[in-house]
């Protein structure tokens, strides 16, 4: 049951009414282990939720990092290419050097 009313607490599932309420109404000085807790583990889950979205970007962007990459090297690659192509065709007589 602690465990229970505990999980109820951090999803805020109806902690108020349910929970907080009819203790503190008995032990008024529950409410100083209550609002810490419920504050520190809403901003842990928060964090964890955060971090797992930042997570997922991150690799994201990677892999589109990667792939950009991929892409700029087979550009280049063509342009090397079409550049060889044009240097072999100025080179008339095959010795590797352009002569003008």
């Amino acid at each position: 049951a602690t465990v229970f009313t505990l999980f109820q607490i951090l999803t805020l599932e109806s902690w108020c009414m349910g929970v907080v309420r009819p203790v503190a109404y008995h032990a008024p000085w529950t409410l100083l282990v209550f609002v810490p807790y419920i504050v520190f583990t809403t901003v842990a889950v928060m964090n964890v939720i955060t971090g797992i979205f930042v997570e997922q970007i991150s690799r994201a962007s990677e892999s589109d990092g990667a792939f950009l990459l991929k892409v700029r090297e087979q550009e280049l690659g063509a342009q090397v290419r079409e550049l060889r192509a044009w240097f072999e065709k100025g080179d008339s007589d095959g010795d590797g050097f352009l002569t003008f």
